[in-house]
């Protein structure tokens, strides 16, 4: 009676839909592997590789140390995006000024006038779409994504929370034609 089962894909070798089942026999030390790619099927016993104790301890401790690598490569990053975003507040801060930055942490939000046409305002956040207002009326919302060109090297599109919105406040506050000719719109 087989004491182990499992699936999967046989491999690199083998096509996307080459699959496979098998089950292992600890009474005999052999597996059977079960085909069915496409409409093919058929059984095959293989005998299972012996492996000394010494050999699954060296695959364990090499699991172990790739696993502890991850960890703190992973804890680097944390730290590093930790820093970017102290540092974009920071950026926020000095640009914005105190008060606009309070309104940005209690809200969550900026709110900003539009330079060429008055009665319009923008409100801005990090996650969302510029919503544009006309007379306190939602009238439409503009799609924009900021990415940084150094990020694109490292396959990265992070970018720290407070630079996003910075960088939304200044194309409405210096390019606002332009921010309006490139965004997806979504009139009301």
């Amino acid at each position: 009676m087989p004491n182990w089962y499992g699936y999967g894909n046989y491999g690199a070798t083998t096509t996307a839909s080459s699959n496979w089942v098998y089950a292992t026999d600890s009474t005999t030390a052999s597996a059977t592997y079960t085909w069915w790619p496409n409409t093919y099927y058929s059984t095959q016993t293989l005998p299972l590789q012996q492996r000394s104790v010494e050999e699954l301890q060296r695959d364990y401790e090499e699991i172990a140390r790739r696993e502890a690598e991850r960890r703190q490569a992973q804890a680097e990053q944390e730290r590093e995006r930790a820093e970017a975003v102290r540092q974009a507040e920071e950026l926020l801060r000095s640009c914005l000024g105190e008060e606009r930055l309070a309104e940005y942490k209690t809200k969550g939000c900026l709110s900003v006038d539009s330079p060429s046409k008055p009665g319009r305002r923008y409100v801005v956040d990090a996650h969302s779409r510029i919503k544009v207002y006309e007379a306190d009326k939602l009238v439409d919302e503009l799609c924009v994504h900021l990415v940084d060109p150094l990020s694109l090297a490292n396959d990265s599109r992070w970018l720290p929370e407070p630079d996003v919105v910075l960088g939304k406040v200044w194309l409405i506050e210096n390019d606002e034609e332009r921010l309006l000719r490139v965004a997806n719109h979504n009139r009301r």
